[in-house]
This record gives C-alpha cells, sequence and structure tokens, in this order.
C-alpha cells in the first residue's frame, strides 16, 4: 500500500511534537533523514501496514535476525504485531497532543517511548513505501541468564517513572533487503536517537543484542557509538537452537 505526502507540512519547532515534523494532508507526524537520505521518513504505524509487516517478516532472511518473529511469519501475526505496536503509539501521541491543547508553550515532557517505528522511502510521485521497521523498548535483560533474576530485573526497570535516566532501554531494526547496503538504517537509528530517543526519552542506557552471525546489524549500531561488550554463548534458546549474541551498549 502506498500514501501520498503532499508538499505542506508543519514543523513543530516549538510544541510537544518537536522536532517532528506534521504532513498536513495525513495530520500524521515523522521524522525526515538528512540527506543523503532526505527522501526517507520514519513514521508512526498506519491502517494496513500488518500487510507491509506480512511482506518484510516473510522473508526468513529477515525473520531469522529476530528471536521473537515467528517463522513461518503470517497474517496474523502482522495484525497482532500492527494492533500491539499502533496502540502504544497512539497513547503517546494522544498524550502530547492533549498536553499541547491544554498547556500550550509548555516546556517539552519527557515520554516513555517513541511512536516513530515505520520506516518509509518517499517516491518521486509523492507516495511513500514501507521498507522497515523499527523497535525502541524497555530492556529485555537477555544478558541475565537466570529466569528469576531476569524477571526481577525487568519489573525494576519496568517500574522506573518516565524519563528516569536510570531506564535501560533496548533496540531492535530490520531493513527490507532491497534497500540494505545503502546506509539508511545506520541514518535511521542514528537520526532517531539524537532527535527523539536522548532528548525526548531522557535514554541514557541502551543496548542491543544481535545474533553472532549478523554482523550488518553489529555494524549499523556501532557506526552509532554502541560498543560490542559482550558476547553471549549460546545465551537464547530460538526456534529449538541455541543461539549466541552479540550485546552491544551506548551510555550517554
Amino acid at each position: 500500500m502506498l500514501h501520498r505526502l503532499e508538499n505542506s507540512s508543519l514543523l513543530c519547532s516549538f510544541c510537544q511534537l518537536s522536532p517532528l515534523e506534521i504532513k498536513s494532508a495525513l495530520d500524521e507526524p515523522f521524522l525526515r533523514l538528512l540527506a543523503p537520505h532526505q527522501n526517507i521518513i520514519v513514521t508512526p504505524p498506519r491502517e494496513g501496514d500488518e500487510e507491509h509487516l506480512f511482506t518484510l517478516f516473510s522473508d526468513t532472511t529477515v525473520a531469522a535476525c529476530f528471536d521473537v518473529i515467528p517463522i513461518p511469519f503470517l497474517r496474523d501475526h502482522g495484525r497482532a504485531m500492527l494492533d500491539k505496536e499502533k496502540g502504544e503509539a497512539d497513547a503517546l501521541l494522544d498524550e502530547l497532543h492533549t498536553l499541547e491543547k491544554e498547556s500550550p508553550g509548555r516546556a517539552l515532557k519527557f515520554v516513555g517511548g517513541c511512536p516513530l517505528k515505520y520506516v518509509r522511502e518517499v517516491q518521486e510521485n509523492g507516495t511513500d513505501a514501507f521498507i522497515g521497521y523499527i523497535r525502541v523498548g524497555r530492556a529485555r535483560y537477555n544478558d541475565v541468564f537466570t529466569k528469576e533474576e531476569r524477571n526481577a530485573r525487568y519489573d525494576e526497570n519496568r517500574e522506573r517513572p518516565v524519563g528516569d535516566s536510570s531506564i535501560r532501554w533496548d533496540i531492535g531494526v530490520a531493513l527490507a533487503p532491497s534497500h540494505q547496503g545503502r546506509g539508511i538504517m545506520t541514518a535511521v537509528v542514528g537520526q532517531l536517537l539524537h532527535s527523539w530517543i536522548i532528548p525526548r526519552m531522557n535514554a541514557q542506557h541502551i543496548v542491543a543484542y544481535t545474533f553472532i552471525e549478523n554482523v550488518k546489524s553489529v555494524r549499523v549500531f556501532e557506526k552509532n557509538g554502541f560498543v560490542k561488550v559482550a558476547v553471549i554463548d549460546e545465551g537464547i534458546v530460538v526456534r529449538g537452537e541455541q543461539k549466541s549474541l552479540s550485546m552491544l551498549e551506548w551510555r550517554g
């Protein structure tokens, strides 16, 4: 599904959606990458994106990079994934819209997540095409081996208030094979990190896990200042197979 983007957009320089732009035709906030990737935008989920998720993750070369993505990836999986992620994004945006309406001009509020989740390429005719996915959430602690301790750390982290600099976050990314090798996802992570995740979430500790063989993802994070801090041998069972993980970390 393609969506047309009109030329007119509003830069939210002094509102709770700063530093995002809003496309007037869709009333949708988005983040545009800098040159040479200015035709790439990151947006909230949209109705209809379940088909795009199905296309992306039904490619087993993409799905196999994730421990939580089922193989085969079915349309029902895409629908459930979209419902969850759109619900999260809509709640965050509704909170900011309400705050802006009730208290215009107020200092920017820290928020508890990132509503920008899907990567799109704007075409010459003004439409845009879904090409990738980025997820930022409170950490799952895959580097903690005992279930009891992992659950305790997860619960403790989840209970920290929005804006607490001690919250540990984790991040995961996926890009359509047709667009890999161009530096797109490196640019997406970098710009989202410095435009939203750090200034709007007050994130100061972010981790990324990749399967040991996924060298491309490791490079995406390393180019954005993440440091490999551990190799977790046989750290996780994925689809019946023991997998080793690279753990990367960014600290503010």
